[in-house]
C-alpha cells in the first residue's frame, strides 16, 4: 500500500504540471506486473493443490468413509485412497481408527515428499487420541516433518521433547532423541543425551 502511494501520488502531481512522469510510471508498471506475477505464481501452487485433492477417489461406500474402510485401504496398500478416507471420515471415526494405521499412513507419505498432508494427518491424529497409546510415533512424526522438511526447529523440538514423555517405544525414543541432537547442534544448545 505505501508503494502504491509513494509512487502513484508523484506520477499524477507531476502529469498535471506537465513533468515527465515516466519514471513513476516504470515503476507503477513493475509493481503492478509483480504483483500480478506473484498473485499468478500463488494462484498456480493453490491451483496444483486443489487438483492433487480433485484427483483423489471419493470414498465408494455408501454410507461414507469409516474406521474399516481406512484400515482397509491402507492394509491393501492404496495410500490415496486411505488419504480421502481419512480425510472425510466423521470425527467419532477418526477417533475410532488405530493409531498405528494413521501413523503408517502418514509415515508412508512424508517418505514419498507429500510432507503437508503428512503433517495434517499427525496433528489431526494428535487431536483426536490426545493420549492414547502409540502416540509417540504422531508426536515423533510430526516433529521431523517440522524439522526435516519445514525447517522450523522450535515447534519441531517441543514435539520431539513431547515423545520422550509418552512413553515411547525404545527406537521411538532413539529417533527422537537423535533429531533433538541435531536441533541442538543446528542452534548450538546444550542437549543432555542422558535423557
Amino acid at each position: 500500500c505505501d508503494q502504491v502511494v509513494d509512487n502513484l501520488l508523484p506520477f499524477l502531481l507531476m502529469s498535471q504540471q506537465g513533468g515527465g512522469g515516466v519514471a513513476h510510471g516504470a515503476h507503477i508498471g513493475g509493481f503492478v506486473a509483480g504483483l500480478v506475477a506473484a498473485l499468478g505464481l500463488n494462484g498456480w501452487d493453490r491451483l496444483r493443490g486443489r487438483r492433487r485433492l480433485r484427483d483423489l477417489p471419493e470414498p465408494d461406500e455408501e454410507g461414507g468413509a469409516t474406521a474399516e474402510t481406512l484400515v482397509q485401504a491402507q492394509l491393501a496398500g492404496d495410500a490415496r485412497r486411505a488419504v480421502r478416507c481419512y480425510f472425510t471420515l466423521p470425527a467419532g471415526e477418526r477417533q475410532r481408527a488405530p493409531v498405528t494405521v494413521v501413523a503408517d499412513l502418514a509415515d508412508q507419505l512424508a517418505a514419498e515428499g507429500q510432507a503437508d498432508v503428512a503433517l495434517a494427518i499427525y496433528q489431526r491424529a494428535l487431536g483426536d487420541h490426545p493420549g492414547g497409546p502409540r502416540r509417540d510415533r504422531l508426536l515423533l512424526g510430526a516433529g521431523l516433518i517440522l524439522l526435516r522438511h519445514k525447517g522450523r526447529a522450535t515447534p519441531a523440538y517441543q514435539y520431539l521433547l513431547d515423545v520422550l514423555d509418552a512413553d515411547p517405544e525404545p527406537a521411538v525414543a532413539a529417533e527422537a532423541r537423535r533429531a533433538l541432537a541435531e536441533i541442538a547442534e543446528l542452534q548450538k544448545l546444550p542437549f543432555d543425551r542422558r535423557n
